[in-house]
C-alpha cells in the first residue's frame, strides 16, 4: 500500500502543498465545526498530523498484539513519547483472526510511514500511549467489568477484538469528518484511500465479532458487550446516537450490522473534538488528555474545525 501511494503521488509534490509548516507540541483550542473555514496547506498539514496521531495508536496496538514489537525507531520521530503499559503479544488460537490481524498491522504501519513521508519535517513524533490502563478504564466505563475489576482472566482474543473495535470505527468516522476540510486534491485522495482501508479493517473486525456474537464473556454474550462499548462511545462523543453495535434491532437481535450507517446507508462522521473525547476517555466532554493518550496528541491543531 505504501508503494501505491508513493507511485500515485510524488512526495516532493505533496510537500510543495505544505510549504514551511511547523509542528508544535500541544493542542490549542479548536475552532467551531461548520463555520466558515480558510482551507489552506497549513490546515491540511494539521489535519494529517491529527490523523498521524491516530495511526500511531493503531499501528502500535496491532504490531504489539501480532508481533510483540512496536514501530521502528525511524518511524516514531525524534521526540517520541513512551508506550507506558499494555500492548503485549497475543497468542492467537483462531487462525483466521491471526491472519486478519497480521494484515491490518502491516497496513497501519504503512499508514504511519506514508503520512510521515508526506509531512516531512512537519510530521509530529509519536505521542505517549497507554494501552493497559486505558483498556481497563474503557472496560469499566462500558460496564464490561465491575468498577474495580480488571481484564485479567478474559480471553486475550476477545480483549484484542474489543480494542480493535474501538479504534477502527473511530478511525473511519474521523477520516470521514476531516475530508471536507482538506484543500489539496492530492491530500484528499490520500485521506480517501486511507479511509477506504480503515473501512475494510472495521468491517473485518465487526465480521469477526458477529461470528462470535453468541459466545459469552463473564456470563454476558459478546454482542451485548459490543453494544455496551458502542453506547460508551456515544456517551463520550456527546449528543446524538450515531454509534452502532454489530446487530440490528429486531426481536431476536440476530440481524447483522456489519456496516454502521445512517438511513441513507452513508457512513457517519465525527469531528476532531468528538474523536478526542473518545480516545481520551473523557466523560466530561472537554477533550482533556488521558485514556490512550495520557499526555495528549502531539501537534498544534489551532484552527482545525470541530464542535
Amino acid at each position: 500500500m505504501n508503494n501505491f501511494f508513493e507511485t500515485r503521488m510524488n512526495r516532493r509534490r505533496l510537500l510543495g502543498h505544505l510549504g514551511a509548516v511547523g509542528a508544535g507540541a500541544a493542542i490549542a483550542p479548536l475552532a467551531s465545526f461548520g463555520q466558515a473555514q480558510d482551507l489552506s496547506p497549513e490546515l491540511d498539514a494539521k489535519i494529517l498530523n491529527f490523523a498521524l496521531n491516530l495511526e500511531y495508536l493503531e499501528a502500535e496496538f496491532y504490531l504489539r498484539a501480532v508481533y510483540g514489537r512496536g514501530l521502528d525507531d525511524a518511524d516514531i520521530g525524534p521526540d517520541a513519547g513512551e508506550v507506558i503499559s499494555g500492548g503485549e503479544k497475543i497468542e492467537f488460537s483462531t487462525p483466521v483472526m491471526q491472519s486478519y490481524a497480521e494484515e491490518i498491522a502491516k497496513d497501519e504501519e504503512a499508514h504511519v510511514k506514508f503520512l510521515r513521508a508526506a509531512l516531512g519535517d512537519a510530521a509530529v513524533s509519536r505521542p505517549t500511549l497507554n494501552f493497559g490502563d486505558a483498556f481497563t478504564t474503557a472496560a469499566r466505563a462500558s460496564g464490561i467489568i465491575p468498577p474495580d475489576g480488571t481484564l485479567e482472566g478474559l480471553d486475550p482474543e476477545v480483549v484484542f477484538l474489543l480494542g480493535a473495535f474501538i479504534f477502527e470505527d473511530v478511525g473511519v468516522t474521523a477520516y470521514n469528518g476531516a475530508a471536507p476540510f482538506i484543500s489539496s486534491g492530492d491530500f484528499l485522495e490520500a485521506a480517501a484511500g486511507i479511509l477506504a482501508v480503515e473501512s475494510y479493517h472495521a468491517g473485518s473486525i465487526r465480521n469477526l465479532l458477529y461470528c462470535k456474537k453468541e459466545e459469552k464473556v463473564g456470563g454476558v454474550k459478546l454482542r451485548n458487550i459490543i453494544q455496551k462499548v458502542s453506547n460508551a462511545r456515544d456517551l463520550l462523543d456527546g449528543e446524538g446516537d450515531m454509534d452502532q453495535g454489530i446487530v440490528r434491532d429486531n426481536p431476536f437481535n440476530t440481524w447483522a450490522n456489519i456496516v454502521p450507517t445512517d438511513e441513507n446507508a452513508l457512513v457517519y462522521a465525527r469531528t476532531p473534538f468528538q474523536v478526542l473525547n473518545i480516545v481520551y476517555l473523557d466523560l466530561a466532554g472537554e477533550a482533556t488528555p488521558g485514556g490512550f493518550f495520557p499526555d495528549g496528541l502531539n501537534g498544534d491543531f489551532s484552527g482545525v474545525p470541530s464542535l
